[in-house]
C-alpha cells in the first residue's frame, strides 16, 4: 500500500482553487487501484505531503487513515 497526493481543482466565480487530499493505492496492482481517498483536506500542499510522508514512513495500516486525518484536521 502507498499513500499518495490527490489534487482537486475547482472554479468558483471565475477563480480556480486547488485542494489537496490523501489517497491509498495498492502498489502491487498494475493499474494502481485507488483503495481509499479523503479529499479536500487542505489548500496547503506541503502540509498534506508531510502527512503522506509520515503515513508511508510508518507503513500506516489503512484502518487508521481516518483517525490520522481527524488528528491532522484537529491541529488546524
Amino acid at each position: 500500500m502507498e499513500y499518495v497526493l490527490l489534487t482537486q481543482h475547482y472554479t468558483y466565480n471565475q477563480i480556480t482553487h486547488t485542494n489537496y487530499g490523501i489517497g491509498l493505492i495498492d502498489e502491487n496492482d498494475p493499474d494502481g487501484v485507488l483503495i481509499d481517498a479523503i479529499t479536500d483536506l487542505s489548500t496547503n500542499k506541503n502540509e498534506v505531503l508531510h502527512l503522506i510522508k509520515l503515513c508511508n514512513s510508518l507503513s500506516l495500516d489503512p484502518i487508521h487513515l481516518r483517525d490520522i486525518v481527524n488528528d491532522f484536521l484537529a491541529t488546524k
